[in-house]
């Protein structure tokens, strides 16, 4: 009983370390941003796709990191991944007189993520099996803890260490992935909690395919089923969204005379509202509402909203109310989009429906930051930039729109009209692999 705890605990805390890490470095990438750009010299288009590859690619690997892991097992690929998370900051910190540097510790950072994300999902779904998908979403609550935190933390270190400084300190923080990669237990068949070593395998390794079997089951999934076709979408808009706003909004402040002290709190803000959208998506999970209207629709287009508020607000305390509620939206969205994943799936395609979702999460990643950084070159404005995010969330919720549309069949005599409101986002059975994919 006492080892069964101590999985429990060991699996709550891995994930909740990776997730305050994870979303603390995202958002501190935004405090670098200009400073960035004007170093090097280049274009917000370019810097945007750079400090995108610190998540994109972790999920473009996902394929190679779930064979390593079937190979070598979860802790020593996560402890793997956890050093060369924080060696990419460091790195950044030595070697950033050149734009190809950056982008190699970038993508080295990147790609540790990947190694940190996969193995500390699937210990966790390993322990807490059919309770696996309320723990992630609570667990995943540590991801806008770190948005709210990290970055005035960071701020602190830039102003007494100089940013070399920073960077060196925060990527000796980050090799706390490496603790949440030893808290990972090894296979032992004797535990009540643990599966045996050929189920872990398979478990392990959902994303292991051939690329001629992940493009026929994508071609089937895709071209068969119009509601993955708008999730895709919503997806993708969601992810271009999210990173654009992780990079572009303390800039927007500081762009418009604030100090970098006053601007970073945008941050804290952003942070705040994506508790309580995450809260909100926890609620929406436990009552088992799939709606569209209320998951996609509504906070689409509030997000919209928001999004243009920031555009053309100047005032600190205008700019702190769309960021928080921004943040509300996202952190509403990021929740429920993994349960909409093994809707209308049979078993043996939701594995591949999982790869293709963290394919489109890079695209959705890279375009975005790419396009809004596009926006700000050519305008020479934030409020371009964000406007054009307000468009991608208006056209996320005219994609919930026709899904919605799409799923109410017309009445035949021997058929009932389907109403996917009373179907379950996640069964005890697909839980497992439809809910653990957060950045």
């Amino acid at each position: 009983m006492l080892g069964v705890r101590r999985d429990y605990f060991t699996a709550t805390v891995a994930r909740c370390i990776y997730a305050f890490i994870t979303g603390g470095s995202m958002k501190t990438y935004g405090v670098l941003t200009e400073y960035i750009v004007n170093k090097l010299d280049i274009p917000h288009s370019v810097i945007g796709s750079v400090l995108a590859l610190q998540q994109s690619v972790g999920y473009l690997a996902g394929p190679v990191i779930s064979v390593l892991t079937a190979r070598f097992g979860c802790r020593p690929i996560a402890i793997f991944g956890g050093f060369l998370f924080g060696l990419g900051y460091i790195g950044q910190a030595i070697l950033n007189e050149h734009l190809y540097w950056f982008i190699i510790f970038c993508a080295i950072s990147g790609f540790g993520c990947g190694c940190i994300s996969y193995p500390t999902y699937l210990y966790l779904h390993r322990v807490y099996g059919n309770r696996f998908g309320l723990v992630q979403s609570i667990t995943s609550q540590f991801i806008f803890i770190g948005i709210c935190v990290v970055p005035l933390w960071f701020t602190y270190l830039w102003d007494h260490f100089g940013l070399q400084g920073a960077l060196i300190l925060f990527g000796a923080f980050c090799w706390h992935y490496v603790v949440a990669g030893v808290m990972i237990s090894p296979i032992d068949k004797k535990g009540d909690v643990r599966q045996d070593d050929n189920q872990w395998r398979e478990n392990t390794n959902i994303l292991d395919f051939t690329i001629r079997e992940i493009a026929a089951k994508f071609k089937r999934i895709v071209t068969g089923r119009q509601s993955q076709r708008c999730l895709l979408i919503i997806v993708c808009c969601h992810f271009a969204c999210y990173f654009s706003w992780a990079l572009f909004l303390i800039p927007v402040a500081q762009s418009r005379g604030h100090d970098k002290s006053a601007a970073v709190i945008l941050s804290t803000a952003g942070g705040l509202g994506g508790i309580v959208g995450r809260l909100g998506s926890t609620v929406f999970f436990a009552m088992e509402n799939t709606s569209k209207s209320f998951n996609f629709l509504l906070p689409n287009l509030v997000q919209c909203l928001a999004f243009v508020g920031i555009a053309f607000s100047h005032s600190l305390p205008n700019l702190l109310l769309f960021s928080s509620i921004s943040g509300i939206t996202l952190g509403f969205t990021d929740g429920v989009l993994p349960g909409f994943i093994p809707l209308n799936l049979s078993k043996e395609d939701i594995p591949v429906a999982i790869a293709i979702h963290f394919i489109v999460y890079a695209v959705g990643m890279e375009s975005g930051t790419f396009l809004a950084g596009f926006c700000f070159d050519y305008y020479q404005t934030y409020t371009a930039s964000f406007i054009f995010l307000g468009v991608i969330s208006m056209v996320a919720a005219l994609t919930a729109i026709v899904w919605n549309l799409c799923e109410y069949e017309p009445t035949t005599p021997n058929r009932e009209p389907k109403d996917v409101t009373k179907m379950k986002p996640l069964s005890s059975s697909s839980s497992s692999t439809s809910s653990g994919y957060d950045r």
